[in-house]
């Protein structure tokens, strides 16, 4: 998460004790977020960084000023000189990767993480590695095995233990709660070891059933009823406020619920579900705000509480609630393309960052959980059994002459050769077409093809919490072994933009689509009749 602004106020607060010092954290905080940003591009291997910032907040935090600034100004001449920094192999094989990210284990600690930070910033980065090492292990027929057991959970391994180290992480002070966006020590120190599933699932960490019923309690008696969200508790136990974190109660949910949103342990039901539900709408219909810091945060919120809302919460919405759900996602689908690198082809996580493997799989996780991907669970759950339209029949002198309906519904048009359409056809149009006004989010072929460039082209396989194998991996399927399908932007007539496309077909069939995907107009054309 971007850190920028409470840093910068850190500076300021801590002026007294830092002197000069605090002007230089207040040059450096922006400066290497974006120097990450180009890092990444390049190739390098950051996916520490934003961890490493978190450490540097909580020890401003916590009254360590000098300790902080030190911390800040190692890590800006670090990423200046390059000194210590590490890129992704040349070699893209699975193998190759694999051995890479092996090689950045701690041998003291286990964590995929500098051990010069705090203990918390090691739980998310190692569980991001462990992740996709265990998809590569899968890839190239090999049994997942780390270098050195992961030591670092061991302080944490009892009920006592974890409750005490909970409770530590819990409390924050009100000033850094409204200065920081997004779940701060929170999120990364409590909320990503919801997640250690994943740790007993690959055999590299196994808790107790008891150390499970600890966790669960907790979390239990941590939620906030008012609405219904996980958070940094805002105060002191005396007297506090939870902040409404849609990030860390995406992450706890997976902890608590299936997939399809029944409870993982019967002991422990979702409770607060309706008050849940209206905090989450917030997040979902929340417009872009100014600022990287804040469009960072919101990025991963947005999308967040989006797939909480369709696929965990759903179960426990009732019709209207449903309804309501369906009609705010066209909003935040429209907002999501905001940050779509139109020359790389993938999203970027806040606006004029370039695109990146992070902004891209958050954006399209968002767009699957809207049901806009044929082919998934969320599709179906949201939309049930799309009908395809009746077509209608009408003659052309030329491709060139066929008109577009004015249809407010239709967001893009498929054009086909021949006179009927087959699922196997579906996704091999002759091109795309965008009337005036129209086409701000993508018809699936063009982002399907578009997100294929930017993997073709992108610099570094492994972001800060995901992997350009995950891209590849998801419901979009790019590939770009494909033939480019063209894409058009025309007024009420494809005109003089179709060329020769389709100029020898006698039939050619338009299907226009919604920002859903799903198919509300068709007309077959008859050419030269």
């Amino acid at each position: 998460m971007k850190l920028t602004a409470a840093i910068l106020v850190a500076g300021i607060v801590g002026v007294a004790a830092l002197g000069y010092q605090a002007h230089q954290i207040a040059g450096s905080v922006p400066y290497l977020f974006h120097r990450n940003a180009e890092l990444k591009a390049e190739g390098y291997y950051m996916a520490e960084f934003e961890f490493r910032m978190l450490g540097i907040v909580k020890k401003l935090s916590d009254g360590d000023y000098l300790d902080a600034y030190s911390t800040l100004h190692r890590l800006r001449r670090q990423m200046d000189s390059g000194d210590g920094l590490v890129k992704m192999p040349a070699d893209t094989s699975a193998k190759a990767r694999y051995e890479f990210l092996l090689s950045r284990q701690d041998p003291i600690t286990g964590a995929f993480m500098s051990p010069d930070y705090p203990a918390f910033t090691f739980v998310a980065p190692t569980l991001n590695v462990v992740e996709a090492l265990d998809g590569l292990a899968k890839e190239i027929g090999e049994p997942l095995r780390l270098r050195y057991p992961l030591r670092f959970l061991d302080a944490i391994a009892t009920p006592e233990a974890l409750r005490a180290y909970l409770d530590a992480h819990l409390y924050t002070g009100r000033f850094w709660a409204e200065h920081l966006p997004g779940p701060g020590v929170y999120g990364p120190g409590i909320s990503e070891l919801a997640y250690v599933d994943l740790f007993e699932t690959t055999g590299t960490y196994r808790f107790t059933p008891a150390w499970h019923a600890a966790f669960r309690d907790w979390l239990d008696a941590t939620q906030d009823p008012e609405s219904g969200m996980w958070g940094a508790r805002m105060g002191t136990p005396s007297a506090f406020e939870t902040k409404r974190d849609a990030n860390s109660t995406y992450h706890i949910l997976h902890y608590l619920l299936t997939d399809d949103g029944a409870d993982r342990d019967p002991a422990h039901p979702l409770q607060h579900a309706d008050a849940l539900a209206r905090s989450l709408m917030q997040a979902v219909t929340a417009p872009m705000p100014a600022g990287e810091d804040e469009q960072h945060a919101w990025s991963l919120d947005q999308a967040q509480a989006t797939q909480i809302l369709t696929r965990r919460l759903w179960m426990h919405l009732d019709d209207a609630e449903r309804a309501a759900v369906r009609s705010a996602l066209e909003v935040a689908l429209t907002e999501r393309y905001r940050l779509l690198d139109e020359v790389k082809g993938g999203f970027t996580i806040y606006l004029g960052s370039p695109a990146d493997v992070d902004g891209t799989t958050t954006a399209l996780g968002l767009i699957e959980a809207t049901g806009s991907l044929p082919g998934t669970t969320d599709r179906a759950r949201l939309w049930g059994e799309i009908e395809a339209p009746a077509v209608d029949t009408v003659s052309t002198v030329s491709p060139a002459a066929i008109e577009l309906p004015d249809n407010p519904a239709i967001n893009s048009f498929r054009l086909y050769a021949g006179s009927t359409l087959t699922v196997a056809d579906r996704d091999q149009p002759i091109a795309v077409v965008y009337p005036s006004g129209k086409g701000l989010v993508r018809d699936v072929i063009d982002l399907r093809q578009s997100v294929g460039r930017f993997l073709a082209g992108a610099g570094a396989s492994f972001g800060n919490w995901s992997t350009a194998d995950s891209i590849r991996n998801s419901a979009l399927h790019p590939d770009v072994t494909v033939p480019t399908v063209p894409v058009l932007k025309v007024g009420r007539r494809l005109g003089d933009a179709i060329g020769d496309i389709g100029k020898d077909a006698p039939d050619l069939l338009l299907i226009g689509y919604d920002v859903f995907q799903r198919p509300v107009f068709a007309r077959h054309c008859r050419v030269g009749g």
